[in-house]
């Protein structure tokens, strides 16, 4: 990996300082652009989400955060916290008490490897959206992918109790709808902790299945490379946005250490929790809800070149469209820790790709195709906090349906922009409320003046909210 020299641009300092006079703010904190590194021959699932169209360019991925300080909690079948796409950042910090031997030893850290699949591609070296967060995982699923909702509960439950700001939970899990389980779920969203759910994959409903059903929750459908909805993917309005989620290069769970050791350390178990009885059969949830193409040590597309294939597979499901979104979200709270839920969730899908899955495999889910794209950040200005919410702004290119063509009720004002390979804007700052329906020239430092009409492929950044007292950076 490299990193990619940045161009120049306009201060921050200098947009802060009007931004100040214009507000009357008094203590505005500006932000730096951070430098882009470059993973050279990605993981197709990776290379995607950092170009926002087909047909790919190349086989990078290129990011300018990594998560370093973000937690993402991964509830499945436990990690192999040795394999080296974790580089010493994973623990296992639950076991569930059913998953327990009679002899009260913890099981092997991941008999199934579907938790070191799921963990990978949120946080793995190579294979991961967010290369230093750290992986804290709680085990709920035995070795055949199955668990019960007492089990997943207690492990929400340690959550709730233990979590460590900023984090994500990430759930590549479910079952049946389960009003017990939704109503924990929910109570841990309501403790401010993000939350991101794979769809299922049954090809079916998601709103037929918890805790994809919750409307609070990130509920991610899986993508193919061309950028269909997985066949296998569940659908419908309970789905929030797309992640690619078919053979995906995913790290393989060792899971006999060659010296028998243990890689528990520091574990718990359900003790501090409070105790739940509920009507269960044996299995109440599982994992992926079955597994596609799983392709063993190395492939034809070549996504193992230079890596030791021994430690890689190639795997499909939701599970592992999820946790791709829950990487992105740790770019974002590594820059903004305090970020509230909705902010979140509103600004993943507003730097996602818009109209890019194939409408006719959508089956009502909304067409959005997850992005982390190449230099740019969001910088949220907190301003004032007592102003409206960032629902409604999006960010885009073309003539799409989000955004007018022409800017004629709005007021004249100056955008500064930074270009990344023709592509990508690096630096952009902006006002909205005043800017509501804006958009961004291409060419040069403009003035945005009332009644001008601009070309299709402009980029653009609107937003319907908020009307006053805050600020949106783009860097």
């Amino acid at each position: 990996m490299q990193s990619s020299p940045r161009a120049k641009g306009t201060s921050g300092n200098t947009f802060m300082q009007a931004l100040e006079r214009r507000l009357g703010v008094v203590a505005a904190q500006g932000a730096s652009s951070p430098p882009v590194h470059v993973q050279q021959n990605a993981p197709w699932g990776l290379s995607r989400i950092s170009q926002p169209k087909r047909p790919l360019n190349d086989r990078c991925y290129e990011y300018a955060s990594t998560g370093n300080g973000v937690n993402i909690y991964i509830v499945d079948s436990g990690v192999d916290v040795r394999h080296p796409e974790f580089e010493d950042r994973a623990k296992i910090v639950f076991v569930a008490p059913g998953l327990m031997r009679p002899d009260n030893k913890a099981p092997p850290p991941d008999c199934s490897g579907h938790g070191t699949e799921v963990a990978s591609v949120a946080a793995g070296r190579l294979s991961g959206v967010a290369k230093h967060a750290r992986i804290l995982a709680l085990q709920v699923l035995s070795c055949n992918g199955q668990g019960r909702n007492s089990d997943l509960i207690a492990a929400l439950e340690w959550i709730a109790a233990n979590y460590e700001h900023p984090g994500i939970v990430n759930l590549s899990l479910g079952g049946p709808r389960s009003t017990t389980l939704d109503m924990v779920v929910e109570a841990v969203i309501a403790r401010g902790i993000p939350v991101v759910v794979a769809a299922g994959n049954d090809g079916a409903n998601a709103c037929e299945f918890s805790p994809a059903n919750l409307p609070l929750s990130m509920t991610v459908g899986a993508s193919t490379q061309t950028d269909e909805r997985a066949e296998f993917s569940n659908y419908g309005k309970c789905v929030k946005i797309f992640a690619p989620g078919y053979r995906i290069q995913v790290a393989k769970a060792r899971i006999e250490h060659a010296d028998g050791a243990s890689s528990h350390g520091g574990i718990s178990t359900s003790a501090s929790a409070s105790p739940y009885v509920l009507a269960m059969t044996e299995s109440d949830f599982r994992s992926k809800w079955g597994r596609f193409d799983d392709d063993k040590d190395g492939n034809s597309d070549g996504e193992f070149d230079e890596r030791n294939s021994g430690d890689f597979v190639l795997s499909s499901g939701t599970s592992l469209a999820a946790p791709a979104v829950a990487g992105v979200a740790a770019l974002i709270m590594e820059r903004h820790p305090e970020i509230p839920i909705p902010r979140l969730w509103s600004l993943v899908r507003a730097i996602s790709q818009k109209d890019s899955i194939h409408a006719s495999t959508l089956k009502g889910s909304p067409n959005l195709l997850l992005q982390s794209p190449p230099g740019i950040n969001v910088d949220l200005l907190a301003l004032d906090d007592s102003a409206n919410g960032w629902d409604g702004f999006r960010i885009g290119n073309g003539d799409s349906t989000h955004g007018a063509n022409s800017l004629s009720s709005l007021s004249p004002f100056t955008w500064s922009w930074i270009l990344i390979s023709g592509l990508m804007i690096l630096g952009l700052f902006g006002m909205f409320g005043i800017l509501a329906g804006a958009r961004i020239i291409k060419s040069k430092k403009e003035v945005i003046t009332r009644g001008r009409s601009h070309y299709r492929d402009d980029p653009w950044i609107t937003s319907s909210a908020p009307s006053r007292g805050r600020a949106l950076a783009v860097y």
